[in-house]
């Protein structure tokens, strides 16, 4: 099983190099508070009519076409993959992209009420009117009946496990109504808000082709 490694808009190579004088003195007292990764970029994106999650789905999109263009990766099953941030990018890129063939999500999978709405997010997994319209689990109706396997930290501080759970219940109805309920899991495990990668390749191993390894 390989790996493909985006760099995402806002991090690593592609972060915030502007100089302090232009930025808020909070990225200086705390390295991941928003205003050092994402925020910028975010905000860009709406001065331009975009959004963040719009423009890093693009680049996602970019990423599986060049797959494609390879005779050793055209054709082989894509899982998305993501923490975070990196899980409400890979859920949105899914319900838009069918090449997607399963996700493995971490530490993202709640209602809009219980974590965005709620408690205070980086901005660039905002998607503008978006509760008008749906609930973040509501978008299953774009992934089932692929895969889906969700695995949170029960005392993650940023999706409370109760909102967690409301929202897994509606995913699983979808996947239910698709006749693939044994393909919605979602493992609540102990510990807070990161990506627990010996659960998660356990919750998903008879589900992916090949083998996972860490």
């Amino acid at each position: 099983v390989g790996a493909l490694v985006v760099e995402l808009r806002g991090f690593g190579e592609r972060r915030d190099r502007r100089p302090p004088w232009q930025r808020d003195g909070s990225a200086a007292r705390d390295p991941l508070d928003p205003n050092a990764t994402c925020r910028h970029a975010a905000m860009v994106a709406l001065l331009l009519g975009r959004t963040s999650l719009g423009e890093k789905i693009l680049d996602c999109r970019a990423a599986l076409a060049a797959l494609d263009g390879f005779p050793e990766t055209r054709g082989l099953p894509v899982w998305a993959l993501g923490n975070s941030g990196g899980g409400t990018l890979a859920w949105y890129l899914a319900a838009v992209e069918p090449a997607i063939a399963g996700l493995l999500l971490g530490s993202c999978f709640a209602t809009y009420a219980s974590s965005l709405g709620a408690i205070d997010h980086c901005c660039d997994n905002y998607l503008p009117g978006a509760l008008r319209w749906f609930d973040f689990p509501d978008l299953g109706l774009l992934v089932a009946p692929r895969p889906l396997v969700v695995v949170q930290g029960e005392d993650d501080p940023l999706f409370p496990a109760a909102g967690v759970r409301a929202a897994f219940a509606r995913a699983r109805a979808i996947w239910a109504s698709a006749g693939a309920g044994d393909r919605c899991r979602l493992r609540l495990v102990p510990g807070g808000h990161r990506f627990h990668a010996e659960e998660a390749w356990a919750a998903a191993a008879d589900l992916v082709p090949g083998r996972v390894r860490a």
